[in-house]
């Protein structure tokens, strides 16, 4: 009779052990989020790496168990909101603080067919992309004026400062453009022995300069031009930072199987750091990189794919993600001080605070805006922006300011 009351307990007990064991189970690939907001009546909506979107609450204060993984969360209340995005890890209590502050308004300033903005005071200069040429326009008298003359057709224009730049034609030849005048920049490299001819071309705002041509990547730093690199891509972007560390992406490789820099998968892009020392650091993205753009303090470079919008710190090897799951493909996007980031998505201006890891609506894009670099700060900072025209003639462009 004991023996079968034991028996009874142990099988009792076996049960129990069983249905806590099948209870903690699913919590070995789940984890918490918790979500705080500042409006009794805002509402959360979780979006997954695979780009399903669902409600899981409203309010000020949610906690909600999900799967382990990436999400993109945003708090929305009316036409504001903000968003950030979030790793789960199992077993774990994952925070988020999302603000949702009030949206801004936008003015038009000019109707021009306008790109690549320098800003200082009322003065806005520009590369009209419909006419090919260089502008500057005051917007306190409302006149413009076309500044280098002599060069057209240009495809793009890099500003050193307000005064100074340098305009690339439509062959790839760069142009020095200082006040009115411009001069062609006529560097003998050693490989061609011929005038500058560039793939690529990135300049800082110290006057140095960087570019890449026929398969190599130079570097010109106080005047001095050192090969810095080679690359097996048809196509070779380069981005150049203040302490003049080079970024180069290059995009489909001639033949994949020769690369340059060894980085372990093989992918359609292969991007790599090139510091002042000649350090060469890889870049640990798989995914091909549409744009890229480096922060004002040479510590963060933003990189768009078709996947996503990203930070990197190639010195603290730390990212974040800003966007997730084919947000921003088209790289709409620059850095307006060290710490904030303003890029395009789906017709919406956003501000990515880089200290909170969180972006905030700014406004409703008053136009199409897919170029890259669309933003430009003043001397009083007030941020300027254009839009992209809808035809061959320039219809439907603009240059706007985002109003404090």
């Amino acid at each position: 009779m004991k023996k079968n009351k034991l028996l009874a307990l142990v099988a009792v007990v076996g049960f129990i052990v069983l249905i806590v064991l099948l209870m903690l189970l699913p919590r070995q690939n789940q984890g918490d989020l918790v979500i705080r907001t500042n409006n009794n009546d805002d509402k959360v909506y979780l979006t997954s790496i695979s780009n399903k979107t669902m409600l899981v609450g409203t309010g000020n204060y949610i906690r909600s168990t999900v799967q382990v993984g990436q999400y993109s969360v945003e708090a929305i209340n009316q036409n504001r909101s903000s968003q950030a995005v979030v790793s789960v890890q199992p077993k774990s209590i994952t925070s988020v603080f999302l603000p949702i502050n009030p949206t801004v308004k936008t003015s038009e300033v000019a109707n021009f067919s306008a790109q690549d903005l320098s800003v200082s005071g009322s003065d806005v200069k520009f590369l009209n992309t419909t006419l090919q040429q260089i502008y500057d326009y005051n917007s306190a008298s409302n006149t413009r004026q076309s500044i280098a003359t002599n060069l057209y057709p240009v495809s793009k224009m890099l500003w050193i400062n307000h005064t100074s730049g340098v305009a690339i034609d439509n062959i790839g030849e760069p142009h020095l453009v200082i006040g009115q005048n411009d001069s062609p920049l006529s560097i003998t490299t050693t490989t061609t022995g011929s005038n500058l001819v560039v793939m690529d071309f990135a300049v800082n705002n110290n006057g140095d300069f960087a570019y890449s041509q026929d398969g190599n990547v130079y570097l010109s730093r106080q005047g001095i031009i050192t090969k810095i690199g080679s690359d097996t891509s048809s196509e070779i972007q380069v981005r150049l930072a203040t302490d003049d560390t080079v970024f180069v992406n290059g995009i489909n490789p001639t033949n994949p199987n020769i690369t340059t820099i060894d980085i372990g998968v093989p992918t359609k892009s292969k991007a790599y750091f090139i510091t002042s020392s000649g350090q060469k650091i890889i870049y640990p993205g798989s995914e091909t990189i549409n744009q890229a753009a480096w922060s004002p303090d040479s510590q963060n470079i933003a990189v768009s794919t078709s996947k996503d919008l990203a930070i990197y710190n190639y010195k603290t090897k730390k990212s974040a993600l800003i966007t997730l799951g084919g947000a921003n493909p088209s790289g709409s996007f620059n850095w307006i001080d060290a710490d904030h980031l303003l890029y395009v998505n789906q017709s919406t201006i956003w501000e990515y605070d880089l200290s909170q890891n969180t972006s905030y609506k700014l406004a409703k894009a008053p136009g199409n805006i897919n170029h890259a670099v669309p933003f430009a700060v003043s001397d009083n900072n007030i941020v300027y922006f254009s839009t992209d025209p809808t035809n061959a003639v320039g219809t439907g462009a603009a240059i706007y300011k985002i109003n404090p």
